[in-house]
């Protein structure tokens, strides 16, 4: 999907470049169980949920206008299954089934909290989570959280895009900002194996 797909306001969107490549390392399939967490205004749930019909998808987001947004969008496209949780993972959040595929895209400044809730509540045997950083203090503190908690399979890339604009009666290419996409792979086996 394109940027200008999505309904937007003055909340951060993952744009389409990033976007394509979260969705590569998610490897949604169907049956899976998705969980987006700092869904933004929805362009991952709603690409994700738009793009595999037989998803379970459920999208977190603490900020009131980005729960209007990404239920603006979610309607735009009509995915009613969708289910959108007001709150702040993991402190606000009730029930939320165990999922074998999770984004986080916003923490919050909870990042050990969330992957720690993740890892004892959420993920299944091979699940996979990929989470979207722009800071490198983020991007370390997620590497290490990563290894820390024992995920396997480890990956990621670092983007850097720029998109054709014009300038005066010129074209250019302007820079959009950098972004860092981590991956892991939840293995209880191999968790029970450090334990």
């Amino acid at each position: 999907m394109m940027d200008q797909d999505f309904i937007r306001d003055k909340v951060p969107m993952t744009k389409m470049e990033v976007r394509a490549v979260t969705l590569a390392y998610l490897q949604l399939e169907a049956g899976h169980t998705f969980l987006d967490i700092g869904a933004g205004t929805g362009s991952i749930t709603v690409e994700a949920a738009r793009n595999n019909r037989q998803l379970k998808v459920f999208a977190i987001e603490k900020n009131p206008l980005a729960l209007e947004l990404i239920d603006l969008n979610l309607r735009k496209y009509g995915l009613k299954e969708v289910a959108l949780i007001s709150g702040v993972a993991p402190l606000d959040i009730g029930q939320v089934p165990p999922c074998d595929r999770v984004f986080i895209g916003g923490t919050g400044g909870h990042m050990k909290e969330i992957i720690d809730w993740l890892t004892k509540e959420i993920l299944t045997d091979e699940a996979v989570l990929v989470m979207n950083v722009i800071t490198i203090e983020n991007l370390n503190e997620g590497m290490k959280a990563l290894y820390d908690y024992g995920f396997v399979e480890v990956e990621g890339s670092s983007l850097s895009s720029a998109r054709l604009s014009l300038l005066g009666d010129l074209h250019y290419f302007r820079p959009e900002n950098p972004c860092y996409i981590l991956k892991g792979v939840w293995r209880k086996k191999c968790q029970n194996s450090l334990e």
